[in-house]
């Protein structure tokens, strides 16, 4: 087993064929989708039973599986995911560093594939060997999809002087109409002091309907209080809508960096790289500033982190 072997095996266009029914499109897809290697099979079946034809267990025990798994996590989370602790490629195909080239595309493939520990490894023998571009963008990605708690970091709404006010229907009340008014300024103040849950509390207030129709900035920054006080499944909503306008998307190209954060959570790996690579596409200064703040080594302190926040937070309203 070698990578000089997956790249032979894929030079043939019936094995191609055959693969990308599986999504499986270059020979590094095949090494990102390991999950043991010969040498950590022990490790990994160490006390379990064996299963014989007298005992059957995986016989019984599948159908059970499948009818329960629901009520634990993912397994797609805890085994394609980054906290899967086995698959690790130096056991096959020896330390990274070897070819800059080839660890590019390897690290890019596991990215795709949620495994941020050996990507990581791969982009850093990427970028010792001198990877210049590629290097960089890897870095890039990697910082942008890497998890975070508190402190993710924000990436800007909108350049300055920053996101349209909201278009307040000329049929509503006038005293409704000051009300949403002084509502949507106060929603602004607490962005800049970082109280997402509570600009968020006020906003829910609204009609979801009357958010909607405010116009596509506010349902951009109501999408973008939902990621921060984690309703995920509803920023999707919201932002998908919004990316379905190519228009808007290039005004406002966050939405990719957000949908980009949401897919990587969920596991939707492939289609969150998608996401991130529109973003630095569209922004590539913006992109690396987040992806600065968004690295390990150089986390901001506390205080430090609402400045660091204040891009996304002060650029609320025009």
């Amino acid at each position: 087993f070698s990578a000089g072997h997956l790249a032979r095996s894929f030079a043939d266009p019936r094995v191609r064929r055959e693969l990308e029914r599986a999504h499986v499109r270059t020979p590094e897809d095949v090494l990102a989708f390991l999950l043991l290697t010969p040498a950590e099979v022990a490790a990994f079946t160490a006390g379990v039973p064996v299963n014989t034809d007298d005992n059957a267990l995986i016989e019984f025990g599948a159908p059970r599986d499948l009818l329960g798994y629901h009520r634990y996590d993912s397994s797609v989370l805890r085994v394609y995911g980054a906290s899967w602790p086995y698959g690790h490629l130096e056991d096959l195909l020896g330390p990274a560093g070897r070819d800059a080239d080839a660890d590019a595309r390897l690290a890019r493939a596991l990215l795709g594939h949620g495994k941020l520990r050996e990507a990581e490894e791969y982009a850093t023998a990427t970028a010792a060997a001198g990877g210049g571009a590629v290097a960089a963008r890897l870095r890039t990605l990697l910082a942008l999809a890497r998890p975070h708690g508190d402190d993710d970091p924000e990436a800007p709404l909108a350049d300055p002087p920053g996101l349209d006010p909201p278009q307040l229907k000329a049929g509503l009340l006038p005293r409704v109409i000051e009300e949403r008014t002084q509502q949507f300024l106060k929603v602004e103040r607490e962005l800049k002091t970082r109280s997402y849950a509570t600009a968020l509390k006020i906003l829910r207030e609204w009609p979801e309907r009357d958010v909607i129709q405010s116009g596509d900035d506010v349902r951009l920054l109501f999408a973008f209080l939902l990621y921060k006080t984690g309703f995920h499944s509803e920023a999707l909503e919201h932002l998908k809508a919004l990316a379905a306008d190519p228009a808007f998307v290039a005004r406002r190209p966050a939405v990719r960096y957000y949908l980009g954060r949401i897919d990587y959570v969920a596991g939707e790996y492939t289609r969150a790289l998608r996401h991130f690579d529109a973003y630095i596409d569209a922004r590539p200064a913006d992109a690396a500033a987040v992806a600065r703040r968004g690295a390990p080594a150089s986390r901001p302190a506390a205080a430090s982190q609402a400045a660091a926040a204040q891009p996304a937070a002060s650029q609320a309203s025009r």
